[in-house]
């Protein structure tokens, strides 16, 4: 592609790219950025598409936020509002037991894994030590006369790839000086009060900054990394100050892909912390009004665009759920939030108890379970602001009691451990009916459960490839995706990365027992058209999700492609 030039303060991006409508280069619309067009008469064609993103943004500065973006009309839902390059593409520190290609940043390397034959960090062979991103902190390597050693030496994983995330950011400033712009530092560091307990259903992407805390990562990391250039690697003529200041840009500003794309296994070499300069001032909020989406998932520059989760009105911010976790309650967003970005969220979802009426948190009175009945118990957030890692008080809604608090710290201890080692639902069945009521303190939408069954979802992808499942197999998961995808209609409506990958298994199950031939019995056809039904209804579902013409190509022949195929051999049975 061609040079980025950062043009608009809201799009870093080409000069020219391939034209909406017919594929030709194109330049920029003027306004937005968002889409190229070969001429006059193409960009005439596509007006009625493009206009509804076209000028939807506005910056605003203020106190509380800083700089921030807001809508300065009414956009509808799966509008692309933002399209941008990233400036910075960095390993992530997120994984201990993950090695990194410095190059292309596959996560595919074996800790047996090729090093850059000039300055010795991971490589997937000598192509990738050549790449362009990594020759600036190759030759600063070699001009300290320093060769990293292999991975299997390292002794702290994270604070080396921390320390790479500083030096290459550091590096950048001269041809990215629109890096300069963004926070490097939080003002006011919340105390993130120890480690964290295991979180179920904490994907890798967020759940390193909460495993650090914001505080031990600008106190401790950030400087440990610019300590270790500096004595370690030689790069002393590079102050201490301008390291830990890129460590923080990094940090602070990085985004990751959504881990729920691996649901299409496309994430190769996508696994990596990304630094755009338009996404970086985009606030956080539990109900987003957007979502970040690969413009095209198999294509080396990483485009991502910004998409309308659901219909946005004027004057309402632009918006990302950072932990992109919509099952998990008030108290965990707050806590999480707290430890990976150092803010109290006071959004509408997490000043709510009852989770939009699901009580994702809520265990069962055990006071009330005694004598037969199910009552839950909401927590009393008023005041409650998770200083010291506390938690809240629980009241019953039905007895009032607020003494006996079943604690629920074990029971999701248990069900982290039972999902390292699941294979399937009905490996976590038995514990998830012995933990709800009325044996135990859980609800069937109690978070710790809805999470454990959307483990279980997610895993069925993996089990079809692996060979055949049983009819009633299928029916039983068919089932339980859509019951994800209503619970998760509650508390998250609107385009989510949850709701595609839940559609994609709900698409592969009921493929998978059309491919297979349906159920054996007098009624197979019947059942086989009735499923070929579901498919066909899936598939618009998935559609707002895919934006690029070669996504589009993707969803027509991954999906679009096989429905129609079986819709049309079955109505001429």
């Amino acid at each position: 592609m061609a040079e980025q030039q950062p043009t608009n303060p809201l799009c870093y991006n080409t000069e020219s790219a391939p034209c909406a409508v017919c594929g030709a280069e194109g330049r920029p619309c003027e306004t937005c950025r968002l889409d190229f067009y070969c001429g006059d008469e193409h960009r005439a064609l596509d007006e009625a598409r493009h206009a509804a993103g076209c000028g939807a943004l506005e910056e605003r500065r203020d106190d509380a936020l800083g700089r921030h973006l807001v809508f300065a009309k009414d956009v509808p839902a799966g509008t692309v509002v933002l399209r941008e390059l990233p400036m910075l593409v960095v390993p992530p520190p997120w994984n201990p037991r993950m090695v990194f290609c410095v190059g292309c940043l596959s996560d595919g390397l074996s800790l047996l894994h090729s090093q850059c034959p000039r300055c010795g960090w991971p490589v997937c062979g000598a192509a990738c030590s050549r790449l362009p991103r990594h020759q600036l902190e190759c030759a600063a390597f070699q001009r300290a006369g320093f060769k990293c050693e292999h991975v299997l030496s390292w002794t702290d994983k994270p604070m080396m790839w921390t320390a790479l995330a500083a030096l290459r950011t550091h590096l950048a400033l001269e041809k990215q000086p629109l890096l300069l712009d963004l926070q490097s530092s939080h003002s006011a560091v919340l105390p993130s009060a120890g480690a964290l307990p295991g979180v179920l259903g904490m994907v890798d992407a967020a759940g390193w900054r909460c495993t650090v805390g914001a505080d031990v990562r600008q106190g401790q990391r950030w400087p440990a990394a610019a300590r270790w250039l500096r004595e370690k690697a030689g790069l002393h003529w590079i102050a201490e100050q301008d390291l830990v200041r890129a460590a923080g840009i990094c940090d602070i500003n990085g985004v990751q892909l959504n881990p729920m794309d691996a649901v299409e296994s496309v994430v190769q070499a996508k696994m990596a912390t990304f630094v755009f300069h338009g996404v970086s001032f985009v606030e956080h909020c539990c109900n987003p009004t957007a979502m970040l989406l690969c413009r095209d998932s198999e294509a080396a520059h990483c485009e991502q665009l910004l998409v309308t989760t659901r219909d946005v009105k004027a004057g309402e911010h632009l918006s990302l759920d950072y932990l992109d976790a919509p099952f998990q309650d008030a108290v965990t967003r707050r806590r999480l939030l707290r430890r990976g970005w150092s803010f109290e969220c006071r959004c509408e979802r997490c000043v709510d108890p009852t989770a939009c009426g699901v009580h994702l948190g809520s265990p069962c009175c055990p006071v009330c379970s005694e004598r037969g009945e199910q009552q839950l118990m909401a927590a009393e957030l008023a005041g409650w602001d998770g200083q010291d890692g506390g938690k809240p008080g629980y009241r019953c809604l039905g007895c009032g009691q607020s003494d006996d608090v079943p604690d629920m710290d074990d029971v999701e201890a248990d069900l982290v451990a039972l999902k390292t080692a699941m294979s399937g639902y009905d490996t976590i069945a038995p514990t998830l009916d012995e933990l709800t009521y009325p044996d135990g303190p859980l609800h069937k939408d109690h978070r710790l459960r809805l999470l454990s069954e959307l483990s279980a979802s997610l895993v069925v992808a993996v089990q079809l490839l692996s060979g055949h499942m049983s009819d009633a197999d299928i029916k039983r998961n068919v089932a339980r995706v859509e019951r994800m995808l209503a619970a998760l209609g509650k508390v998250k409506q609107g385009l989510s990365h949850h709701r595609w990958a839940l559609l994609i298994v709900k698409y592969d199950l009921l493929f998978h027992s059309l491919e297979t031939g349906g159920p054996r019995g007098p009624h197979r056809l019947q059942v086989m058209k009735e499923r070929c039904k579901e498919l066909e209804a899936t598939v618009p579902l998935l559609e707002p999700f895919y934006f690029s013409p070669t996504e589009k190509q993707r969803l027509f022949q991954t999906y679009q492609r096989p429905a129609s195929l079986f819709s049309d051999a079955l109505s001429a049975v």
